[in-house]
């Protein structure tokens, strides 16, 4: 049986494990520092991708229990200053658990499934499952470099 989102899992589970590498040496005053005008902080940047990842996976048909902080960073959303957002280690757990899940699922998809139409467009147009996941994976990989600037911007080593 093919499976078209396999290559996808791996890319997935690559950014579940690179998300150490973002955050090695960043303390809790780093992930909430603004690095410029009215850019988002780290913080909301990682609660932004692990929303992203806990769509997917409902979109995918998965039961994934509500967090409180699920509104706090959904897509359109913006920064809320008045708001106190969780600890980055906890949204860094599940980041790290919705991309387990992510992948597992991801690799087993069939062809048919692939094709299926999803239920609300994707922003870059993508009606199909196998689209909506493209987009969704290229979405986390560009937060992903944010996370990456931030780091060198709040005076932080490059990694290697």
């Amino acid at each position: 049986m093919e499976h078209p989102l396999a290559p996808l899992a791996d890319r997935f589970r690559f950014n579940s494990d690179f998300i150490d590498i973002l955050a090695a040496g960043l303390e809790e005053i780093d992930w909430a520092q603004s690095p410029g005008g009215e850019s988002n902080p780290a913080i909301w940047i990682l609660g932004h991708m692990v929303s992203s990842r806990r769509h997917i996976l409902r979109q995918l048909g998965t039961d994934v229990p509500a967090e409180g902080y699920d509104g706090l960073f959904s897509m359109g959303k913006e920064r809320d200053r008045e708001v106190t957002y969780p600890p980055a280690e906890l949204l860094m757990d599940d980041y790290k658990h919705t991309g387990r899940r992510l992948s597992d699922i991801l690799a087993l998809v069939s062809r048919e499934q692939a094709d299926e139409a999803v239920e609300h467009q994707a922003p870059d147009g993508s009606t199909t499952v196998e689209g909506a996941i493209n987009f969704y994976f290229f979405h986390e990989v560009y937060h992903l470099g944010q996370l990456g600037l931030i780091r060198r911007v709040l005076g932080k080593p490059r990694f290697v």
